[in-house]
């Protein structure tokens, strides 16, 4: 591609556009070392795709997997960019975004403050011809031509600090404005100042404080997130006509699931469900204990139409005119299951057709097909018709959140999945029931992937997998009450146990007699799974739980560390009235011995100042006297 760019110069050893005047780069870094072992990795990697499972391997730390995890991209994958030719990148970073869309065939100038992290873009897309990296401030950036689509991922906070001036968010809209060719677009993210996980204490991401956006403690020349209608009215100001909201999750960083607005307009459709296993992420080193479980809180949000408001994040696409690009179509909302190997990372699209609801898995790279004669597992891609209805973990969650839970009402929970189970026996081993052999569909027949409807009636959805072989009982059992515990930030209850003990005493509440060995079992075969789907590089610390004798424990969410709190001090409370007690009797004694010795004092006292004492004390001295004159002589 030929820039249209005067006053820049290229260097050809770094493969970046320069501008000839003075240097006007940032001092933006995630620091001298991480860039350094960025650099390290992308000049050594044969594969530098978005998916590329070589750079995934690499990812050792937060900043790590944010350049080089695959997730990155969701938040562009969510959108249609075929109808756009080129595309200016706006804070290009190291260029993980600027990959993927370099790899979707737009034209693309991605401009860079920092130098040193336009080199790391420069070398993440060194294989893509239609691909420029510029180093230059927004502010100061004069291409002589427009685009169709510009984008402004995680850069509109820093707008005060980098490219400040009066209104500086203002200005920096105002510029993408500028930047774009009649009926272009500007794809905006951004955290929300009033996010649910701020509310929940987790710390504002720049600044790292709790409650620090809630607050509004931003100064003019630091970061800056915005609410909902802020933003919009920045938007709005900066002359773009209309706006399409769209809202990632967990957040826009490393977006697992896409939530169109239009979701809202099928009452069917329960959104909080569709992201009942995310969980917000703190970004800092120092674990943050949340007040409250978010994926419960977001059904009530839901229900009084304010999930919207408090997401995490904004994906707003803000067009220049009325026509122009159409950048997403009418589906609901779409989830990303990219931290998988590439040959089995998929999409799940929840689509509304004339009020049909329906479902559709489709694979992310369609260039890898999987040899089924090879592998243990298979994935089956197809259509499934939406259920309406309730999440079976539901109940389980709201159940150890209440203060008045008992493991009994667990096993009561349990149960009916249970019978699901006992039902799809295909080969049923008359010595323990846990043993019998299920039909090879039955991998995906786990709390996680069942509806309860409204009749009670439990349906199971989402039925991925397909083994070669016919699993064992014990082992569905013990991965699907592993997966909803794990899912559930409200533990309290289970404190005195490890997972071992736990899930041998629920299922013995089901009649199903598991020993020690079952779960090694089991640990071998989700292990073989999951190097099959995830790969080698993956974490399987959940499963290596079910070997752990540690007790589970509760301090989840703030409120659960709440509780434990105020049982030690109900116990050190305890320990402190024993002291007091026995300071008590010691402070008796004391006082009784005090008052003896006084009273021994004052007859002392009294003895040295009577007449009979006053005698012998001269008498004494007259002996002394005496006793001396006699050894003198």
């Amino acid at each position: 591609m030929q820039l249209a760019l005067k006053d820049y110069n290229y260097v050809a050893e770094e493969h970046l556009w320069v501008s000839s005047k003075e240097e006007t780069g940032l001092a933006y870094s995630d620091g001298e070392e991480v860039e350094k072992y960025l650099k390290e990795v992308l000049e050594n990697a044969n594969d530098l795709s978005c998916g590329s499972e070589e750079l995934k391997k690499a990812i050792r730390d937060w900043p790590s997997e944010y350049h080089l995890s695959p997730d990155r991209a969701n938040l562009l994958r969510a959108l249609d960019l075929s109808s756009a030719e080129n595309v200016c990148e706006l804070g290009a970073g190291c260029g993980a975004l600027t990959r993927y869309l370099g790899e979707c065939g737009l034209e693309v100038l991605a401009l860079e403050g920092s130098r040193a992290r336009a080199a790391l873009a420069a070398l993440r897309t060194r294989d893509l011809s239609n691909v420029q990296v510029v180093v230059d401030r927004i502010r100061d950036f004069k291409p002589e031509q427009s685009f169709d689509l510009v984008t402004l991922i995680g850069v509109l906070e820093y707008s005060n600090i980098y490219d400040g001036g009066r209104n500086a968010p203002l200005e920096m809209l105002k510029k993408c404005f500028q930047l774009l060719k009649p009926g272009g677009a500007l794809v905006v993210a951004i955290e929300n100042q009033l996010g649910l996980k701020y509310l929940a204490g987790h710390a504002e991401d720049h600044t790292g404080l709790p409650f620090f956006g809630i607050y509004d403690l931003y100064s003019p020349t630091g970061p800056v997130t915005f609410g909902r209608h802020e933003l919009k009215k920045l938007l709005e100001s900066a002359g773009f006509f209309s706006l399409q909201w769209l809202y990632p999750f967990p957040d826009y960083k490393l977006p697992k699931a896409i939530i169109s607005e239009r979701a809202a307009e099928n009452y069917a459709i329960r959104i909080a469900d569709f992201l009942n296993s995310l969980f917000s992420r703190s970004y800092l080193p120092k674990k943050i204990l949340p007040a409250f479980d978010e994926t419960l809180a977001r059904r009530v949000f839901e229900r009084n139409k304010l999930f919207y408001d408090f997401a995490n994040s904004f994906l707003v696409i803000a067009y220049r005119d009325f026509q122009g690009l159409q950048l997403t179509g009418d589906w609901k909302g779409k989830y990303f299951s990219t931290n998988r190997r590439r040959l089995y990372s998929v999409v799940t699209t929840l689509n509304d057709q004339d009020g049909k609801l329906t479902v559709k898995k489709e694979k992310v790279y369609n260039s890898f097909a999987a040899d089924d004669s090879e592998s243990v597992i298979r994935q089956r891609l197809n259509e499934e018709v939406y259920y309406p209805g309730e999440l079976y973990t539901v109940r389980l969650k709201k159940l150890l959140a209440s203060p008045h839970c008992t493991i009994e009402e667990l096993i009561t929970w349990c149960r009916p999945w249970i019978a699901l189970l006992k039902d799809s026996i295909t080969e049923k081993n008359s010595d323990n029931v846990v043993d019998s052999l299920l039909r090879s569909d039955c991998f995906d027949l786990v709390p996680h992937n069942l509806i309860e409807t409204d009749q009670g009636e439990l349906k199971p959805f989402d039925n991925e997998w397909e083994l070669s072989f016919n699993p064992p009982l014990f082992w569905i059992a013990v991965r699907g009450l592993l997966q909803a515990l794990e899912g559930c930030a409200e533990r309290k209850l289970l404190s005195d146990y490890s997972y071992p003990d736990l899930l041998i005493h629920l299922l013995k509440g089901c009649d199903l007699e598991l020993n020690q060995t079952h779960l090694r079992q089991a640990v071998i075969l989700e292990e073989r799974i999951i190097k099959e789907v995830v790969g080698e590089a993956q974490d399987i610390e959940y499963v290596n739980r079910l070997l752990n004798r540690e007790r589970i424990g509760g301090a989840e969410t703030l409120n659960s560390a709440l509780k434990i709190a105020e049982e030690e001090i109900k116990k050190l409370n305890l320990q402190v009235s024993q002291v007091q007690k026995t300071f008590s009797e010691t402070n008796l004694k004391l006082n009784e011995t005090t008052l003896k010795l006084k009273e021994a004092n004052q007859r002392l006292f009294d003895i040295e100042n009577s007449l009979s004492w006053r005698i012998v004390k001269r008498i004494s001295r007259l002996a002394d006297w005496f006793r001396s004159f006699c050894s003198a002589g």
